[in-house]
């Protein structure tokens, strides 16, 4: 009788165990490669904060279907061959079906390289590294509405209007600090010099200040965003003060505007808004998110990050679910607006740039 309760304790503890281990929620792995240390280090770093506090977000209600969501991290050392060699460790040691990629233009290069051939799926942000992947099956880049006007307009500013430095003034809103960053940042990127770099309070009714300042720096173009009676007063201001220079906005639509502008100067350049971002095909993913505000680059590692988790949710977490997952529902919301998932090395389609002529918009020329 000792024997069989002996036997039965050995029996009940095994399937306990059994049942422990088959119930323990098992982890979902992705991949970070970032610029954590280099020239790029100042993105790729924010980009794992935003990454962070999605993950810690999406773990903290449960992970995903009951498994933890763990990230895999390496740094790229603003440079190709440390990202080759991240992306290869992550791929074949780690085994993780997807990366994050926040990283300089020579990591994109070879580390996407590395995923497509590994078969991992390797989604960058347009907003972090400012030049496209490369063509392929599990090659994803972020390219957001906003972000996607601003990058646009800083290189009409260096490549169509030859301008050497630019102004940057912009209303110290969370949008419209964002789409500064980005244009400084692509204008910089391009040999470009930024002469002044300045905000203002919303709702701001005198803007002389603002402009003197901007005519001592004597940009070539002066880049302006805020909503339409701050833009409209610059303009006027400018006019006033007697600076003549290209003004480039973003955002300006609608003939009321066209009008109104076209009273003050006759260097507006703008482009018309992208409908492709803004609609697309199929249904916007809203993304479920508690935060409210973060910085442009934190936002853009914590969005992807919430909007992966959502395609692994729904589609699977191998390779080719995620990767099939991403290209049906390519259209999410979050923090930093609209977003839009292009494979391989496909662009959206870009609107001309536009002025003002004779009180209707016209192409630049």
């Amino acid at each position: 009788m000792k024997r069989f309760f002996y036997y039965l304790t050995i029996f009940i503890v095994v399937v306990f165990c059994i049942l422990s281990c088959k119930n323990e929620p098992k982890e979902i792995k992705i991949g970070f490669v970032g610029s954590l240390t280099g020239n790029f280090s100042a993105y790729g770093k924010r980009a794992l904060e935003g990454a962070k506090l999605a993950i810690e977000e999406i773990n903290k209600n449960g992970g995903i279907k009951g498994q933890r969501l763990t990230l895999y991290l390496e740094d790229d050392r603003s440079s190709g061959e440390p990202a080759l060699e991240s992306v290869t460790k992550l791929t074949e040691y780690d085994k993780v079906n997807a990366i994050l990629a926040f990283v300089s233009p020579p990591a994109l290069a070879l580390g996407g390289k590395k995923a497509e051939e590994n078969k991992c799926v390797f989604i960058s942000s347009r907003t972090i590294t400012s030049v496209g992947n490369e063509a392929g099956e599990y090659l994803f880049q972020s390219y957001s509405n906003g972000t996607l006007e601003a990058i646009e307009l800083a290189i009409v500013a260096r490549e169509k209007l030859k301008a050497k430095s630019a102004s940057i003034l912009y209303s110290n809103i969370p949008v419209a600090t964002n789409l500064a960053q980005v244009f400084k940042k692509n204008f910089q990127e391009r040999g470009g010099e930024i002469a002044s770099f300045d905000f203002y309070p919303p709702k701001r009714n005198n803007f002389k200040a603002d402009v003197e300042a901007i005519k001592r720096h004597e940009p070539d173009v002066i880049y302006i965003i805020g909503d339409f009676d701050e833009m409209l007063l610059i303009n006027k201001t400018l006019s006033q003060l007697g600076v003549k220079k290209h003004i480039i906005v973003s955002g300006i639509s609608g003939a009321e505007i066209v009008q109104e502008m076209q009273k003050y100067t006759d260097k507006l350049v703008f482009l018309a808004p992208d409908l492709s971002i803004e609609t697309g095909q199929g249904a916007v993913v809203k993304l479920n998110t508690t935060k409210n505000q973060l910085d442009l680059f934190v936002g853009e590692g914590y969005d992807i990050t919430m909007y992966l988790a959502y395609i692994i949710e729904k589609y699977g977490s191998t390779s080719d679910k995620i990767s099939q997952g991403i290209t049906q529902e390519p259209l999410f919301s979050g923090i930093n607006g609209r977003h839009r998932m292009i494979k391989g090395n496909s662009t959206p389609k870009v609107q001309p740039v536009m002025t003002i002529k004779n009180g209707q918009y016209a192409p630049l020329e």
